[in-house]
Formats: structure tokens, sequence, C-alpha cells
């Protein structure tokens, strides 16, 4: 597969000098399979599959029928069709006392602030960024510092504030607005997420449209480095 060499100059550029520790993750919408993607086999939650992603080389591709949690619906590939037990038996993991939503009202209002698609696509596509060619969005874990860093590039060359989300799961704060409104966003996550992708207290989640993503590239040397005030 030829791979966008942007995506890996991209990387090298933010990994090297940024100072990241982590790859970053690609991701990207899709109809149809690239050319060598491995499919993904099993099923399991969007955050582990994200994390298993960055361990390998290559591309990965899942459908909704790999996730079992709702990050194939804040994704854009739908969700699998479940019995009426499984989908009460999911319903009992999230709400109640120690779990996502204290009930099922509270659960549907946090739905419904959240930005829903409105095309479905087959597969998501995932890689790290050096490997993928055209992502859609890029998710980058650091530190607060470093994030705040990208939102000012952003927000210095645009007049654009970033904003972001928090108190549910970590895809829907992370993909459905930045893919539909091609922006970008920063979010601490949720325990699975946290827990799944190992991120230390330090750490957190920051995601980018790949359309941005030169702009803030080109614009990370003109942000304030606080001295002088």
């Amino acid at each position: 597969m030829e791979v966008n060499t942007k995506s890996a100059e991209y990387a090298r550029f933010l990994e090297e000098s940024e100072g990241y520790k982590r790859k970053i993750l690609g991701l990207k919408r899709s109809d149809t399979v690239p050319e060598g993607a491995r499919t993904y086999d099993g099923a399991t939650f969007l955050c582990y599959e994200a994390t298993a992603t960055l361990d390998t080389d290559g591309l990965t591709c899942i459908t909704r029928n790999n996730v079992v949690c709702g990050g194939a619906v804040y994704c854009g590939i739908g969700s699998r069709r479940l019995s009426k037990p499984d989908f009460d038996e999911g319903l009992e993991m999230i709400v109640g006392k120690n779990r996502a939503y204290s009930t099922k009202p509270t659960m549907r209002r946090v739905n419904q602030q959240l930005v829903h698609y409105e095309e479905k696509h087959k597969y998501l596509i995932m890689g790290k960024l050096e490997d993928m060619a055209d992502p859609e969005v890029v998710m980058i874990i650091t530190d607060p510092q470093r994030v705040m860093r990208l939102c000012k590039a952003y927000t210095w060359k645009t007049g654009e504030l970033v904003h972001a989300l928090g108190g549910t799961n970590w895809c829907g704060m992370s993909f459905p607005q930045v893919m539909r409104d091609k922006t970008m966003t920063f979010n601490f996550g949720d325990p699975p997420s946290r827990t799944f992708m190992q991120l230390d207290d330090s750490e957190m989640f920051c995601v980018i449209h790949w359309d941005l993503l030169p702009l803030i590239v080109d614009n990370l040397k003109n942000v304030s480095t606080g001295e002088g005030y």
C-alpha cells in the first residue's frame, strides 16, 4: 500500500518536535477495505481495538459487528443488531450506581446532546498516522501542555475556539463533531478508555480533523512561550 508521505511527515514532525511519547492514531470511515488492511476478528470495545492498532504496523479494518460498545455508532459505522436479552444485559453494564449513567433517561439526555451522523459507512479503518494515507481524523494522546499548544496553534491562525466535552464516553466526545464539522476537540476520556489505553494521570486525548492538521503543524512555531509577560 502506498502511504501518503504527508502522513509520515506530520507524524515524524509532531513526535520529534513536540516530544510525544505515543504514536499518533489515524482513523477513517470507508465503504471499501484498503489493500493490505487486516480485518479484526471478534468483538470488543473500540478503545481496546484502537490500542491494539497502535501496537501493530499497517492498517486495521473493523465493522459495526466488531464493536460491543457505542463506539461504532459514534464513529459513523452504525451498530450491530442485538437481541432484547443482549440489549438489556448491555444496559445493566452502563446504567446504575458506579456505572456510566444513573438512569436510562439520563443516558438518553446525554445522547441527545451529541452529534449524530446522517449517513453510515461500512468500515472504520485505523492505523498509526505514518501508516495511513489520508486519514479522516487523527488522535493524539499526550499531556495538557502539549494539547494546549495544538489548540493555541489552531486558534492563533483561525480565531476559532476549540470546544471540549466531558462527562460521557471517550468515543462520543471524540469523533462525531470532529468528523461532521471538520474541527478539533480534546477530552479526558472515561474510565474504560483510560484503562484500556493505559493512560496515566498526566495524559488526555486530542482529536483533530485531517484537513486542519497542516494548519496546526505550520503554526505551532507561533504559539506564545509565556515569557515576557
